[in-house]
């Protein structure tokens, strides 16, 4: 295969990847360089869907913590699941800074999916437990979690 071929071919494949959903730039290399050995023509299709804006990491970030948030997941959560991604700290650091939202408010609305209404009249800790583990194993902070179960964060 020529290198024009290989090129419309990995264009084409990535194209097909982005029409499905956003991804990250790192996220597109690795799945295009499972099916595609040079990484060379990965680079340059990249690069030409980045400069025609089909590929912005800044605005893959703001939108996946907007998306991931609305799921009911906490900010350390988005955040290992952005860098996984491979994003640029940086770009994570501006998606978090310019967040509109309440991570409290965000919360109680995963707590109150869960467990309906926040009433914390339960002396049961086995099931007290229950609800930190599941907002904790979400990604919520401790001091977002305490103050969703009524207590004041230390």
């Amino acid at each position: 295969m020529t290198s024009d071929v290989d090129y419309k071919t990995v264009m084409t494949k990535a194209l097909r990847l982005l029409a499905r959903r956003d991804h990250a730039k790192n996220e597109l290399k690795i799945k295009l360089a499972n099916k595609i050995q040079d990484a060379n023509v990965i680079n340059k299709v990249l690069e030409k869907l980045e400069k025609d804006g089909y590929l912005d990491d800044k605005a893959f970030a703001i939108k996946y913590l907007r998306y991931r948030s609305e799921l009911g997941f906490g900010p350390k959560k988005i955040f290992f699941e952005m860098k996984n991604k491979g994003l640029d700290d940086q770009y994570i650091q501006e998606s978090f800074d310019t967040f509109d939202s309440s991570w409290v408010e965000l919360t109680k609305d995963a707590f109150r999916k869960k467990f309906g209404e926040t009433k914390n009249n339960e002396i049961d800790s086995k099931n007290y437990e229950k609800k930190i583990r599941f907002l904790a194993h979400r990604g919520f902070s401790y001091n977002d979690i305490k103050t969703v179960l009524g207590e004041s964060p230390q």
